[in-house]
Order: C-alpha cells, then structure tokens, then sequence
C-alpha cells in the first residue's frame, strides 16, 4: 500500500498524469466532440500547474471548430509562449489570421512553420490559400501540387469533395490527383476559394 502511494505521488510530481488526463481531450476531438475535448483539456490543465504546448494546440483546434477563434488564438498564443517552434501551432495560427484576413501576419507564420516542416501537406495547403488570397494563384497552385502529390488518396479524396462543395469539378472522386482535379484547383487559386472551415 505504501509502495503504491509513493508511486502515485512520483507520478503526480512528475506529471506523468497529465498525459493521460490530456489524451481523454484527444480522443474526444478524433471523435469530433470538440466541446468534450474542451473540457477534457479543461480539465488537464486544471488538475497540472504546467500544460505542454501540443495539448494548448489541441485544445485551441478544439475551440477553433467551434467557431471560437478568440479562444483558439489564445491557446495558440500560448503554444507559441511555450515553445516558440511549434510547427502545428504556428500553422494553425496562420489559418486563424488568414480567416480574419490579416494575410501579413499569416504569411509570416506559415513561412515559419514550413521552415520547420516544409514537406508538410496541412502547411502547404495553408499557404496555398494565403497565396491565392493574396493575390498570387501561380504560387498557390505550386503550393498545391506540393501538397497534393503528398497527400494519401483519402486526404486527396477529402480535396475533390470540397472542390465539389466549392462547386467546381474535380473530375471522379477517385483519390487520384489527376488533370481534372489539379483544374478544378487552378479554379480555385484564381478565385482565392477557400476550402477547408
């Protein structure tokens, strides 16, 4: 009995329950519960003096799902403030600025963040969309091609559906990043579409 207590209270001074506590938020945003995992990753950061930066970038998706982009910054924010290379973090601030349309400040995140993961296809699909906002659809169809020559055939289904959703013609939603989708792209460069929430 004495055993076990001690091994909860190392545990405890270690935080190592603050993974598991955090994974329940995890698990709940996989499910698409963003308001369980808000609390769940409520809960983490209550019952730990110090949360790790990933669970502050979680949890701001969490909010950011919800529409709640004031909060998502915050958590993202404080990502940042804890490990100012947070690729993820960076990334997905740089979508929040790019929604708002201050492109200047998402340019300059998504730049950081793919200097630290350049191949990532989540980043370079973001500054697709900031380049086409931007006013450069030749640099967003790069970025694009990039991002879906990369891409698994399920991500790359996911992109025709949205193309379809965009009302622009991707072709057969086959997975394949054929001519027929790489045109429907080039479509929505030119018109600075947006494709994801």
């Amino acid at each position: 009995m004495k055993m076990l207590l001690a091994v909860s209270i190392f545990l405890i001074s270690t935080g190592s329950l603050m993974a598991e506590t955090c994974e329940d938020g995890d698990a709940a945003h996989e499910a698409r519960d963003y308001a369980g995992a808000v609390a769940a990753y409520d809960d983490c950061f209550d019952a730990n003096e110090m949360a790790d930066p990933t669970s502050y970038h979680r949890r701001g998706r969490s909010h950011m799902k919800q529409g709640a982009h004031d909060l998502a910054m915050a958590d993202f924010d404080q990502a940042l403030e804890l490990d100012e290379e947070h690729a993820g973090a960076l990334n997905s601030r740089a979508w929040l600025n790019y929604l708002s349309e201050d492109l200047e400040a998402a340019s300059a995140d998504i730049e950081a963040a793919m200097g630290l993961e350049p191949d990532n296809e989540r980043f370079l699909d973001t500054y697709a969309h900031i380049l086409a906002a931007s006013g450069d659809p030749e640099g967003a169809m790069e970025a694009f091609d990039v991002a879906l020559r990369n891409q698994s055939r399920d991500g790359v289904r996911k992109t025709q559906n949205r193309l379809l959703e965009a009302g622009l013609d991707p072709g057969p939603v086959d997975g394949l990043y054929g001519p027929l989708t790489r045109s429907a792209l080039e479509d929505c460069a030119s018109q600075a579409c947006r494709l994801w929430p």
